[in-house]
């Protein structure tokens, strides 16, 4: 894209049908979801006010039970939403901007790209997450970019997030033998943060 111009002209053509329809059915959903609430809701109290004694504690747990699966219901309809946004919007949007670009929603940059780095030690196994890969060419340099996570610890409550952010790799061919370092302009004060540096 050369400029707004372009840009504004890209969203008339071929952005705005495909948003127009994602953001009706992003409004059904939730209006759907609020109706079944309430439903739910209105009747699990009526039939705990008709019911006595233990049967109200059968019908406390069926409106728990039904509020949660109207949350799985909800929640599988969200999914379902951002994958089709993910896999309408965004790829003739990178494509815009740079026709080499290959989009894959659930890709990720393999663990031993990261691990090749350097940029961090750990002293014990970490879990290894992202999403939204990015491949493509860049001034005729390969790039990769994706969403990471990355933490370590012990319980799925004590884990400690080592990164999580925007993970890019450029493979530039420019013989160089030693490692080449891009650091942030603070970061002497942000190297707690990141983790310690293995080199």
């Amino acid at each position: 894209m050369n400029d707004l111009k372009d840009l504004e002209q890209f969203y008339t053509t071929d952005l705005r049908a495909p948003l127009s329809r994602l953001e009706r059915e992003r409004k059904r959903i939730v209006w759907m979801t609020l109706l079944q609430a309430v439903g739910l809701t209105v009747v699990n109290v009526l039939v705990f006010l008709v019911m006595e004694g233990n049967e109200r504690s059968l019908a406390a747990f069926t409106t728990v039970g039904s509020l949660v699966w109207l949350g799985y219901f909800a929640l599988s309809k969200d999914v379902r939403w951002a994958k089709e946004f993910k896999t309408t919007i965004i790829p003739p949007l990178l494509h815009r901007i740079e026709p080499s670009f290959a989009y894959s929603p659930e890709g990720k940059i393999e663990s031993r790209v990261f691990d090749a780095t350097g940029l961090y030690e750990f002293s014990q196994m970490y879990d290894y997450d992202g999403e939204d890969l990015v491949t493509g060419m860049l001034g005729g340099i390969p790039v990769s970019f994706c969403e990471l996570r990355i933490t370590s610890g012990g319980s799925k409550n004590g884990r400690t997030t080592r990164f999580r952010g925007m993970f890019l790799v450029a493979e530039m061919d420019a013989g160089i033998d030693d490692p080449v370092w891009l650091l942030p302009e603070d970061y002497v004060s942000t190297r707690e943060k990141m983790g310690p540096v293995s080199r």
